[in-house]
């Protein structure tokens, strides 16, 4: 842990993490995060596996996330895989399954939300990984078309068709989708 982060902790602790001046400094505590690793991201321990991950999102992406699929990935991912992950989000187990499945592999990241494609994209980049990462800004359905997606303040809680009654609705857009048998016609 680096003398900004530990600082960060130490005071984030003493005011409160929800407090006015921490939600205040906020964002110039991770823009310079994000200066002092050279735009490199964050190191982030997920599962025992470190990623680089954008300071802005950290807070989404948990230190300990389904671990017994995790472990079922592990056991599975083969070297020269090709991979589907469906729902990519921002993107660590599309990062860790191509780490896994090493070069030759490919790994196709499908992510509907613009907003999150683009901090997808960064990750893969900043974790050396985009020779064998596709990123798919796409839906995928039963259908070809355009369809309502529901977008949340929880982002991990974006949906096709129906606004998540756990989320906070913020907007609706239309976005493209398409059917994995064309994906895999087509790729």
């Amino acid at each position: 842990m680096t003398l900004l982060t530990r600082t960060g902790s130490l005071v984030s602790g003493w005011l409160g993490r929800g407090s006015f001046a921490v939600t205040a400094l906020r964002p110039s505590y991770e823009w310079l995060l994000d200066v002092a690793s050279g735009g490199r991201g964050v190191s982030w321990p997920v599962n025992g596996e470190t990623v680089r991950i954008s300071p802005r999102v950290r807070h989404l992406v948990a230190p300990t996330a389904e671990p017994e699929l995790w472990e079922w990935l592990k056991l599975n991912v083969h070297a020269g895989d090709h991979i589907l992950d469906v729902g990519s989000f921002l993107g660590v187990y599309a990062i860790l399954q191509a780490r896994w499945a090493g070069p030759g592999s490919r790994v196709l990241a499908f992510e509907p939300t613009p907003n999150t494609v683009t901090t997808l994209r960064r990750h893969i980049e900043i974790n050396d990984v985009a020779d064998r990462i596709v990123v798919m800004p796409v839906a995928l359905g039963a259908a070809e078309g355009r369809v309502e997606l529901h977008e949340h303040s929880d982002p991990f809680r974006n949906a096709i068709g129906a606004t998540d009654p756990l989320g906070h609705h913020t907007r609706t857009r239309w976005i493209e989708q398409t059917t994995l048998d064309r994906v895999c016609e087509e790729k």
